[in-house]
Parts: C-alpha cells; structure tokens; sequence
C-alpha cells in the first residue's frame, strides 16, 4: 500500500471538507499503475475552476497492492506458491476493508471527511 500527497498546491485543512481516495488496480498491475492519475487529480484539484464550485478537495490518496500483485506479490511469494488457489478477490476488499479500520487514515469527522473507493477493472470489485 502506499499513501500519496500532494507534492505542491495548496492541501485542504483539517476543518475543511475534504475527500480520501482508496485505489483499486485491475488485474496484472500494481498499485503504481494509479500514479498518473492521481498527479492529474491532485493537478485539477488544485485548480480555481475545481475548487470554486464547491466539491470536496482531496486530502489524499491511498493505492493497495491486491495480494497477489506488485510489491505485495514479492512478500507473500511464498505463501502463494505453497498455496496458489489461497485468495480471491474478497481478500482485496478484506485490505480496503483493513485499511478503513486501521487508523492510517487518521481521525475522519463523518462531517468533514468523506472516504471514495475508486477502482479499476478488478478494482472495482474489490473495492
């Protein structure tokens, strides 16, 4: 998994309204595959046209390596080739599920913070 940030532009404040982006891959990418678009997301964010109409700004954006993809295929390459029919894709909801729950996202204010799961091909399922 990895947490991305705006690198430049102005970030919501912790009062504002502001969206959190889960990431899903299709199958046969890794996370990174989400890096493009989450530059050009963060770029339009940052944008006056964006923001003066009043839609939630992004906080920040979080990508999930599905299990048995990328760089969480290199760390559970033992446990899969012993046991290659060992998950499916609930086990990809189970990680966004985890993630929601762990506390890395920080204190969310129902309020303030919204939480969007966004997918791709088999992304989308798991998300």
């Amino acid at each position: 998994m990895k947490r991305y940030t705006r690198a430049s532009g102005d970030a919501p404040g912790p009062k504002e309204p502001s969206v959190i982006l889960l990431l899903g891959h299709g199958t046969g990418f890794p996370k990174e595959t989400w890096e493009p678009t989450i530059e050009d997301l963060f770029g339009l964010d940052d944008s006056v046209a964006v923001t003066a109409s009043g839609g939630l700004r992004i906080r920040e954006a979080w990508a999930l390596d599905c299990q048995n993809h990328g760089e969480a295929a290199i760390v559970n390459a033992e446990t899969l080739v012993k046991n290659p029919n060992l998950l499916n894709i609930y086990d990809y909801a189970d990680a966004f599920a985890s993630l929601y729950r762990s506390g890395l996202l920080g204190t969310l204010d129902p309020t303030l913070d919204k939480v969007m799961l966004v997918g791709h091909s088999a992304g989308s399922v798991g998300v």
